[in-house]
């Protein structure tokens, strides 16, 4: 392969990811800056504490691929949906945004939550929501699975 081939093939995949990116919501687009800003300090924070495992950082790569999985097939039905007579169409037009506007503020509080631990100082305020959140879900961290009392599993984000 030729170094003007490899340009080439660079160029076009740059100009897909480009063409991608933009056009994506702008919710889309802060949804996977947080995304990775999440798995950086995670990582960051069980380097520290020691608890670095390559499984579960899989685990989470392989739940963020799933919330962009959702986000596509919302996105996919939107456009199905925005052909249809109005006023129904106009739900479908900023679905896709709204579901990732509620993944953002679930990536946020995931990288608040990773700042805490790893001691760096939060505000009060974002300690307190933190807190109520805690208190909603019985202490559970709003990541893992639990079980019901009827044994079946389910995700405390479900709630």
């Amino acid at each position: 392969m030729t170094w003007e081939n490899l340009r080439l093939i660079g160029g076009l995949t740059g100009a897909f990811i480009t063409g991608l990116w933009v056009s994506a919501g702008t919710a889309v687009q802060m949804l996977i800056v947080l995304m990775a800003l999440d798995m950086a300090t995670g990582m960051i924070v069980a380097a520290m504490g020691g608890k670095l495992a390559s499984d579960v950082a899989w685990r989470g790569v392989c739940r963020k691929v799933l919330t962009l999985g959702i986000l596509g097939t919302v996105a996919a039905l939107a456009t199905i949906g925005g052909t249809w007579p109005a006023p129904y169409h106009t739900v479908f037009d900023f679905a896709p945004q709204a579901v990732a506007g509620f993944y953002c503020a679930v990536e946020a509080l995931s990288i608040i939550e990773n700042a805490v631990e790893g001691g760096i100082p939060v505000p009060t305020f974002l300690k307190k929501a933190l807190a109520i959140l805690r208190d909603a879900t019985n202490g559970d961290d709003l990541r893992s699975p639990r079980r019901d009392g009827d044994g079946t599993t389910r995700n405390n984000t479900s709630q």
